[in-house]
């Protein structure tokens, strides 16, 4: 059972960091270099090493070494076993129990009752044609109209 459990926190782990997952956009795009990643993300080569294994322990990117450059890209396989992994993860479980708020059908939600007074409700005014504000004339002293 353990060991079940460890596979599935590789793949959580991988995908639970940032800087991973902006490794995983980059990725989106195809193979890429890691000396270019680094570039990219402006990071030493030691962190971009430490991110990729995580990547690579989770079985959702693959490396490949030509010469002294490794280049890195998504599996197909890896990808579809960490969406069947989250599926299986949040999938309940035949006959198993639904929470209270699942079980129940949503109900519109109520109008608020209105206050009871003694008093008959006002009937509804008529509507009053809007009139334009009228502008602000201000006065200027005297002496500025002379000039």
């Amino acid at each position: 059972m353990t060991n079940n459990h460890e596979e599935r926190a590789k793949v959580f782990k991988a995908l639970g960091d940032e800087r991973r997952l902006t490794v995983l956009e980059l990725l989106q795009g195809g193979e890429q270099c890691a000396n270019s990643i680094t570039e990219l993300l402006g990071i030493p080569q030691s962190t971009l090493s430490y991110h990729m294994r995580m990547l690579c322990e989770s079985g959702i990117v693959q490396s490949r070494e030509e010469g002294k450059w490794t280049y890195y890209s998504i599996t197909q396989e890896g990808a579809a076993k960490a969406i069947a992994l989250l599926k299986e993860m949040t999938t309940l479980k035949a006959g198993a129990k639904k929470s209270p708020m699942e079980a129940k059908p949503s109900k519109a939600p109520k109008a608020p009752k209105a206050a009871k007074t003694d008093r008959p409700a006002d009937p509804p005014k008529a509507a009053q044609p809007e009139t334009p504000p009228q502008p602000i004339i201000k006065s200027k002293p005297l002496e500025t109209w002379m000039l």
